[in-house]
């Protein structure tokens, strides 16, 4: 809100299962190919656990990464997934929010973290867009942050760890 500038509308209302919108899709990437493409030669044998992780709207919520925990091979490789995602929440609370103030702000924030957290980025992305119209959120930009983020994850881990991450996780099963 500046000088010449009106108060921008919001519809913060309660988004439940949110329909993920095409252009969307196109924009924002999805965490779980994104680290299966870093995996590269144990994507066969990964797939279906990452499959496993995504609701029905075909993305992976980080909630469900949790229960991984960080850096705890024992785990297996999804701990380094959990890894890649610990900063989402604050990269898509800024991109979303961005501009407002006091509690508007707050609430933006805390809806697409929840979101977030329940159904993923996408889904996460598209309600900030419908709850804030007026406001040109930069799709493009939220996908570049993300990725960024994402490599910058993945290039802090060592071959010999994801190596010893997918012997105890063989182990285990």
């Amino acid at each position: 809100m500046g000088l010449f500038r009106s108060r921008e509308s919001l519809n913060l209302e309660e988004p439940g299962r949110v329909e993920i919108a095409d252009h969307v899709r196109t924009h924002v990437p999805d965490v779980g190919e994104h680290f299966l493409d870093f995996i590269g030669v144990g994507r066969d044998q990964l797939e279906p656990h990452v499959d496993a992780l995504r609701t029905e709207n075909g993305w992976v919520p980080i909630g469900a990464l949790h229960q991984y925990g960080f850096r705890k091979l024992n785990n297996g490789p999804l701990t380094f997934l959990n890894e890649m995602v610990v900063r989402d929440q604050v990269t898509m609370s800024v991109w979303a929010s961005f501009g407002l103030r006091g509690s508007d702000k707050r609430a933006v924030e805390s809806t697409v973290a929840r979101i977030l957290e329940e159904q993923g980025h996408a889904a996460a992305a598209t309600w900030a867009i419908v709850a804030r119209p007026q406001a040109r959120l930069n799709l493009e930009l939220l996908g570049e942050s993300l990725t960024s983020g994402w490599n910058e994850s993945v290039s802090t881990i060592r071959n010999g760890d994801l190596i010893k991450a997918f012997k105890k996780w063989k182990s285990a099963l």
